[in-house]
């Protein structure tokens, strides 16, 4: 569920320097997730960008997210 995703992406906000910014737009069931490892800059590029809807696969997302928290440790 895209509450999974998006409780990743606080994660990843709060506890990493990646940056993470996520749309969820309830009216077409979908999510955006934009993520910039290492913080985002004006002038830098996104190192993640996927829009996702329900019937989409979310785990390859949730293991990059996952994977994001695992620098920590």
């Amino acid at each position: 569920m895209f509450t999974e995703l998006l409780s990743l992406c606080i994660l990843v906000n709060t506890n990493t320097d990646h940056h993470t910014f996520c749309d969820f737009s309830g009216h077409v069931e979908r999510v955006h997730i934009q993520v910039y490892e290492n913080g985002w800059a004006e002038d830098k590029k996104k190192s993640f960008s996927i829009n996702l809807g329900l019937a989409d696969d979310l785990e390859p997302t949730r293991n990059y997210l996952t994977s994001l928290l695992k620098d920590t440790t």
